[in-house]
């Protein structure tokens, strides 16, 4: 930031030396964010221990036609498939990995031999036999080269997210793995508030803060689930609180979104105040 009171103003600064001036400078460049390095120091996403291989692939199958979700979880790891249209289907298989890994590990207990040709494809295959329709099928026809590397990360969300009028946003702010399935999810929720503050009348630096307190209780909530969704222990004590408390239905999973989401909160809340004002 530029300058004090109604004269600051947010600049960035380029490698070439060509600078840009605004009212605000927003970082939403990712978990290997330049403006958080600028702001908290070099502190990077540390990795979590898994990896997701994925791809989309087309696969004639009744799931590739429909809308749901598939997800299979056991001591292999995991998978999720989501059809994506005409015909695609997103997979995901998540397994244990070390920095450095570019194939998955193959059968569980199978130790690679040294010097030999690893095929990501073929270690798929090992690792996950005997996983339930689709799986076999989607296993069949993937090749080496449609395997995608994912490795996992993860950074405490910070308790300063911005200084001035820079502020941080979406997976430079607060990344997780995509176990928890809210990356897009939580940008998007980033964005909702920020803007609406942003149409407010007031300092900006001021408005930058407001939506960092707003934001940050859900965040929290986030992580603590998400630290312990991406580790064996923690994610059998998940399943096991969602079956106890009746938490795994769809309906029960959309109503406990709230803990997360600054949007369904608030048109939880709405809808009470439309129910007590029509009552």
């Amino acid at each position: 930031t530029r300058g004090t009171g109604d004269q600051a103003r947010a600049v960035a600064t380029f490698a070439d030396g060509t600078e840009v001036v605004g009212d605000v400078l927003i970082g939403a460049d990712g978990h290997r964010s330049a403006v958080r390095r600028h702001l908290l120091g070099d502190h990077p996403a540390a990795h979590t221990g898994w990896a997701t291989w994925h791809g989309v692939t087309a696969l004639p199958v009744p799931l590739t036609s429909g809308h749901e979700v598939n997800a299979f979880g056991g001591p292999a790891g995991w998978v999720a498939l989501h059809p994506v249209g005409e015909g695609l289907l997103f997979w995901a298989f998540e397994t244990p990995w070390t920095d450095g890994e570019l194939v998955p590990p193959g059968a569980l207990g199978d130790e690679p031999e040294p010097g030999r040709t690893q095929s990501a494809a073929a270690n798929l295959r090992a690792r996950f036999a005997g996983f339930p329709h689709p799986v076999p099928e989607l296993l069949e026809v993937i090749e080496d080269q449609d395997v995608g590397l994912f490795p996992h990360v993860m950074h405490r969300a910070p308790r300063r997210w911005g200084e001035g009028r820079v502020v941080l946003v979406g997976d430079a702010a607060h990344v997780v793995p995509p176990r928890v399935a809210q990356g897009v999810n939580q940008a998007l929720e980033d964005a909702w508030v920020l803007s609406g503050l942003l149409r407010e009348s007031g300092d900006p630096a001021a408005l930058l803060k407001r939506y960092a307190t707003v934001r940050k209780p859900k965040i929290r909530a986030l992580w603590m689930v998400a630290k312990m969704a991406d580790n064996d222990f923690g994610g059998k004590v998940l399943r096991t609180v969602a079956k106890v408390g009746r938490q795994a239905s769809p309906r029960a999973q959309k109503r406990n979104f709230r803990y997360f989401s600054n949007y369904l909160s608030q048109k939880s809340k709405n809808m009470r105040e439309l129910a007590r004002d029509t009552a």
